[in-house]
């Protein structure tokens, strides 16, 4: 579940995440549009939530979409190494540590003992999760521990991806699965506002070793220093949303940046 990997001297990483292979609204449409991603790398590193993996209806385009990526990766030469998020929780790797612990990859969702506590699946199950986290005792200091909650968290409940009984008009439905409960909404905004805060006590409680901390699950691009630290959420290729890659070499950032034609739906 937590990795480590000790890359060769001058080896370039690439790191990204959100990509949501097979969603409605991600903004890959075809798996072709990211090749230019994986040229002038080694590596990739996908921070949780490269496909549609849940059972859910995307699963079957996100598993096919998540195998051709694979397969073009292979091509291309680049070392594809994914880690688990809240829509691909089974992916073996839920921490990747790199040069010793010092840089640090997360998807995020861990950062919350409930996964996503804007999301449908804690909305209409709290109780669940609320049982759920009593059975793991030691989430608040042993990450294996929280991590392993977060994995069961994200394969508690199905994902709700719309709400088609609400009304046959679109605009309705979308207000009434993004806009209602108004907690939801306000629950999402108060996660971009304090993410910085989040992932600086989750890294400071399980890995005060790592200088950079890279994190996807809240599809808002950011960075911050603190401590000595530079964190890096590293956004979504999802519509409304915009994806942020990062670049390292020798256990350290050579480039933060985005890419118009990474969002780019084909």
């Amino acid at each position: 579940m937590i990795r480590h990997i000790e890359p060769e001297p001058g080896e370039r990483i690439r790191l990204i995440s959100d990509v949501h292979l097979g969603h409605a609204r991600s903004t890959v449409g075809n798996v072709e549009t990211l090749r230019p991603l994986l040229r002038g790398c080694d590596r990739l590193i996908v921070c949780g939530d490269l496909a549609e993996t849940r059972a859910c209806a995307f699963q079957a385009r996100g598993m096919e979409m998540k195998h051709a990526f694979a397969s073009m990766c292979r091509e291309e030469g680049v070392l594809l190494h994914t880690i688990a998020g809240n829509h691909d929780p089974l992916e073996e790797t839920s921490v990747l540590k790199l040069y010793g612990g010092r840089v640090v990859a997360i998807h995020g969702h861990a950062l919350y003992k409930v996964g996503a506590p804007w999301g449908w699946e804690y909305l209409n199950h709290k109780q669940a999760c609320r049982d759920l986290i009593a059975r793991h005792p030691l989430c608040d200091t042993d990450l294996e521990d929280r991590m392993a909650l977060a994995r069961e968290m994200a394969l508690l409940s199905p994902p709700v991806l719309q709400r088609p009984h609400v009304s046959k008009n679109r605009l309705l439905r979308f207000m009434a699965h993004c806009g209602w409960p108004p907690s939801r909404p306000l629950a999402i905004i108060r996660a971009w506002m304090t993410m910085g805060g989040l992932i600086h006590r989750f890294t400071e409680r399980f890995f005060p070793e790592a200088r950079i901390v890279c994190f996807g699950h809240f599809h808002r691009c950011g960075q911050w220093k603190r401590a000595g630290r530079l964190y890096v959420s590293t956004g979504a290729f999802f519509k409304n949303a915009r994806p942020s890659i990062v670049d390292l070499s020798d256990g350290r950032v050579t480039g933060i940046h985005t890419e118009s034609w990474l969002t780019t739906k084909a």
